[in-house]
């Protein structure tokens, strides 16, 4: 018997989180970006307020809180106002989750005052630009005080706070807390001198770099080499000189190898630096916090992946904290869990989605989405059907009692269980780090979101074997091409060890679909690319198909857009409910079926499924499931 919208979560707490309250107390902080001495803040709700939030599904709602606004002078703390928030909260049913603004100092830490505390810091560092060499008021997360400095806060808020907190938030130093580097967002916190840049150039940031350069190279000698530099010392390592006159170079004019190697390794760094520093901010909040009460916002993707300079490259966050255990090979506490991860932009674009939730369901974390602003009712379900294939199991909404009817209808889709899929579409990460566009490889792959569900393999994930241990079938390598472009030439770049796992993948049985010239590799070669696309006659019919060890490769120099490329895809997936290309995107799970119009027309579907007919009529916009047996919620 085929069920249909049943819900699997009852009379239990809904995984619904809101916010943000507390926003104007910030911005008339000291350290606001509207300081006031005689602003006493947003009045406080009593109980009956916040138990009427949680009537309508609600579990937490975030309180902003700024370190500058809880530690006016140095070592006198006072939580009252969270204290009362929290009460009142509580009495009302929901959890207290305080949202985290630590990362600009404080007003008397930038008057150069400390506090007189044993095991203090005896300085902080702020960030600078390189293209100005000014600062910003943003913690440098190179020197390692700053991660004592939100330890010390980790610890003064569980004193002051106790027991009240439900969850709370690892402090990034990007706007909002998030894994970006600074950005021009000054409606919260006064910040000063910011823009869209490159934020290392403090000292703690340019040893850092030639550390980290002296670790990969050993030699000085190797890293000339490497780079076609003449360096004489470690001492003189510096930044690729292009940051500094402002003229970043597309990814197309990289066209000297050892010059592009610099530039990769700079930008590798510069990427994988934020993340690091987060592993060893989760570290100390971990001290006071058991893993269950900490969440953290690695930034979000923009509907594909965000600006390299932004520095948000979110599937190394799921490595990262992924991997992050103790020597016994378990969290700290005892516990056996990870962190949740919560990224912005979850709108239901279906690669930008997919980047990161392939690589949480990879490296195993947790997943809460967000998105980076306010929604529409039929973005709300499209991001409802997304989260669903994703398995998300947790929603965030900064619009609750807009899509409170929706959500309510939708929510037991999150339940930790993503869709089934054998599919992926490659991310040209390496192309991304050389600020090439991913334009062609994130609409295409929108596109094609019609025929198939696919997984985005990151090269991140594709060096830890994920082809292979996630049993992909077909891989869609969907990269940018000239206009009129034929095969053969040189293509985009791809990291060396990136291109050994795919050939490595399609001969063991692979199908790879491709509108791609061969790739060369960061240091120029050419011999793995051309084992994937070998040269081909410029009068040969197209689509080119060739057998590489067990596996194929099929190639077509096409926009993915274009029809004949997607039967190229349906041919390639095979039999499937989701081959038409009838503006339906439908994902399959163990126990259901879901489906999304995302047309402006009434559609009644009728396929077969597990040897069973079913019929669904969809609306425009909207979701509906096919339930062969009742959800279980993730445990």
């Amino acid at each position: 018997m085929i069920l249909v919208s049943a819900s699997a979560w009852g009379q239990e707490r809904l995984p619904i989180v809101t916010g943000n309250f507390s926003v104007m107390w910030i911005q008339h902080s000291p350290v606001g970006a509207f300081p006031d001495p005689s602003f006493n803040g947003e009045p406080v709700p009593p109980a009956h307020n916040w138990a009427a939030h949680h009537k309508a599904g609600i579990n937490a709602y975030e309180d902003y809180v700024a370190w500058g606004g809880v530690e006016r002078e140095p070592g006198k703390w006072d939580w009252s106002r969270q204290i009362e928030v929290a009460d009142n909260q509580r009495a009302g049913g929901l959890e207290y989750d305080p949202y985290l603004w630590i990362h600009n100092p404080p007003m008397w830490m930038r008057e150069g005052k400390l506090p007189n505390e044993p095991g203090v810091p005896d300085h902080y560092t702020v960030m600078r630009c390189l293209e100005h060499d000014l600062p910003t008021q943003t913690f440098s997360i190179w020197d390692p005080a700053t991660v004592k400095w939100f330890e010390r806060y980790y610890r003064e808020m569980k004193k002051g706070l106790g027991d009240r907190v439900g969850r709370t938030y690892v402090g990034l130093v990007g706007p909002y807390g998030e894994g970006n580097y600074p950005l021009p967002i000054f409606n919260y916190l006064n910040i000063g001198h910011c823009h869209e840049g490159y934020w290392c150039g403090d000292a703690y940031a340019r040893r850092a770099f030639r550390q980290a350069m002296k670790k990969r190279y050993v030699t000085l000698a190797k890293l000339n080499g490497a780079w076609g530099t003449d360096f004489a010392k470690w001492q003189d390592l510096d930044y690729p000189s292009e940051i500094k006159a402002g003229k970043i170079l597309p990814a197309e004019k990289r066209t000297d190898p050892k010059a592009r190697r610099r530039w990769v390794d700079f930008i590798e760094w510069y990427h994988w630096s934020m993340i690091d520093f987060s592993v060893q901010v989760t570290k100390a909040a971990l001290k006071y916090y058991p893993i269950e009460k900490l969440k953290m916002k690695p930034g979000g993707s923009a509907g594909g992946v965000n600006p390299i300079a932004w520095g948000t490259y979110c599937p190394g966050y799921a490595k990262a904290l992924g991997e992050m255990v103790d020597g016994q090979g378990s969290m700290a506490h005892g516990g056996t869990g990870k962190i949740r991860l919560q990224p912005a932009d979850c709108s239901g674009h279906p690669f930008g989605d997919r980047w990161y939730g392939s690589a949480y369901r990879f490296y195993g974390i947790p997943l809460t989405t967000e998105p980076a602003g306010d929604l529409n009712d039929r973005e709300f379900r499209r991001r409802s059907f997304m989260d669903a294939t994703n398995g998300t199991s947790e929603m965030f909404s900064y619009s609750w009692d807009q899509h409170k009817n929706d959500g309510l209808k939708w929510i037991h889709l999150y339940r930790g269980v993503p869709s089934i899929t054998d599919v992926a579409v490659y991310c040209p990460t390496t192309w991304y780090r050389m600020n090439g566009s991913l334009a062609t490889c994130i609409q295409g792959a929108d596109a094609l979101r019609d025929i198939t569900d696919f997984e985005v393999a990151d090269e991140c994930m594709i060096k830890d074997d994920y082809l292979a241990k996630r049993k992909i079938r077909v891989l869609l390598w969907l990269l940018p091409l000239p206009a009129g472009s034929r095969l053969g030439g040189e293509g985009p770049v791809v990291e060396r060890s990136v291109l050994e796992k795919v050939v490595d993948w399609v001969e063991d049985g692979g199908i790879l679909v491709a509108n791609a010239t061969a790739p060369v590799d960061v240091e120029g070669r050419t011999d793995l690319g051309l084992k994937l696309f070998p040269p081909v006659s410029q009068d040969k019919p197209m689509p080119v198909t060739h057998k590489l060890g067990k596996g194929l490769v099929i190639q077509d120099p096409l926009s993915p857009m274009l029809p004949r490329f997607k039967d190229l895809v349906r041919d390639a997936v095979g039999a499937g409910i989701d081959r038409e290309e009838d503006g339906i995107w439908t994902a399959v799970f163990l126990d259901m079926l879901l489906f999304y119009n995302t047309g402006d027309k009434a559609v009644d579907l009728q396929k077969t499924w597990k040897g069973q007919e079913v019929k669904v009529h969809l609306e425009a916009g909207e979701l509906e499931e096919v339930l062969f047996e009742r959800p279980s919620r993730e445990q």
